[in-house]
């Protein structure tokens, strides 16, 4: 059944693009480093895909031991979310953490993934990640 809210929601996702997302994501940098997530190699447009009522964004850290790379991928989700008002698939790129199952487990299970993101704002990280 398509309700209003599906439709709003439809609506939105089709007026979002991969350089809409990329201008989002460019209030987010690396707290170590005062560059874009995207000058630093993070995120990339090419690893952004919109289909029909599906975004999913995919990062890289910076290395395979990045000790923030599971909170980036979280900032990143909530950055989204919250500016486009819709869930955001997050993922990070297969092979580039190795930890990278645990992230990708955690950013998918909504319970988990708000548990996190609750963590990293009263640590003020959130903040840090954002100009």
């Amino acid at each position: 059944m398509v309700t209003s809210t599906t439709v709003s929601q439809l609506s939105v996702k089709r007026r979002i693009s991969k350089s809409v997302i990329l201008e989002i994501l460019h209030e987010v940098n690396d707290p170590g480093v005062p560059m874009t997530l995207e000058e630093m190699g993070i995120i990339s447009r090419d690893w952004i895909s919109i289909e029909d009522a599906d975004i999913q964004v995919k990062y890289r850290p910076t290395s395979n031991l990045c000790p923030v790379g599971m909170a980036l991928g979280v900032v990143i989700k909530s950055v989204l979310e919250e500016r486009l008002d819709i869930d955001v698939e997050v993922r990070m790129l297969r092979g580039s953490h190795f930890q990278m199952g645990l992230v990708n487990d955690l950013l998918g299970d909504r319970g988990r993934y708000e548990k996190a993101l609750e963590r990293l704002r009263s640590s003020g990280f959130v903040t840090r990640c954002r100009q």
